[in-house]
Formats: C-alpha cells, sequence, structure tokens
C-alpha cells in the first residue's frame, strides 16, 4: 500500500489526473484482486436473488383464492411459501 500511496495522493490533489495516472506503474491485477471481485460479483447476485424471491413470495400473498387456484395453490401453501425467512 505505501508504494501506491504517492500516486493516489496525486490523484487526489491533481484536478487533472489524467498525469497522476500516467504515472501509475501498470501492473496486471494479484489473483486476491480477482478473487475479490469475483466474490463482489456473487455477493452482489446473491443479494439481487434474495430481493427478488422476497417480492415473489410478497405478491404470492397478495393474490386472492381464486388467483391461487388458477396457479394450483392453496391459501395455506402460499401463506407458507410467503413466511418463509429470506435465507431459505
Amino acid at each position: 500500500m505505501s508504494e501506491i500511496k504517492p500516486y493516489i495522493d496525486n490523484i487526489l490533489n491533481d484536478n487533472s489526473n489524467t498525469a497522476a495516472l500516467k504515472q501509475a506503474p501498470k501492473q496486471p491485477y494479484s489473483y486476491q484482486a480477482f478473487v475479490a471481485i469475483d466474490l463482489a460479483k456473487h455477493i452482489v447476485t446473491l443479494f439481487k436473488l434474495t430481493i427478488a424471491k422476497q417480492k415473489s413470495r410478497a405478491d404470492l400473498k397478495a393474490l386472492n383464492n381464486h388467483q391461487l387456484k388458477d396457479i394450483g395453490l392453496t391459501r395455506k401453501e402460499a401463506d407458507r411459501e410467503a413466511a418463509k425467512p429470506f435465507w431459505q
């Protein structure tokens, strides 16, 4: 971190960031950086999936008995699904 601090300081203190960026060393990302990026992508995907599940369960709970019958579910089954915690 200490070796890149001057480059970061140049970027923060320079109004035209191009000078500091041109000075930055051209190094490929480390394996740890790729792992961290991949992990972040998985976390975002999991978060989006969790939100979609919760929305779907709320929509299911909002259906009336006639609509539930159309999709082949009973009120009890719909309520059971809607009551599941977000991690399931």
